[in-house]
């Protein structure tokens, strides 16, 4: 355990998501910059990204706090 470096990862700016996309996937580019595909189910959002797929993509399940668990899409 005496090489274990930590790395503080800065929470990414989720300006991109809005009130109207509460309780729904969101697709994301990989750099949080850009909303991809908006669903009311995962499999829907990750559809409707389809062939706009910019490398690894973030799928977020937009909760009404704004709280997210992000996962990547390849």
């Amino acid at each position: 355990m005496k090489n274990i470096k930590e790395k503080v990862i800065k929470s990414p700016n989720l300006s991109v998501i809005k009130k109207s996309h509460i309780n729904k996937w969101v697709v994301l580019t990989s750099n949080y910059k850009r909303l991809i595909a908006v669903g009311d189910t995962l499999s829907s959002a990750v559809e409707k990204a389809g062939n706009k797929k910019s490398g690894d993509n973030i799928v977020i399940k937009v909760l009404p706090n704004l709280g997210y668990a992000p996962n990547v899409i390849r």
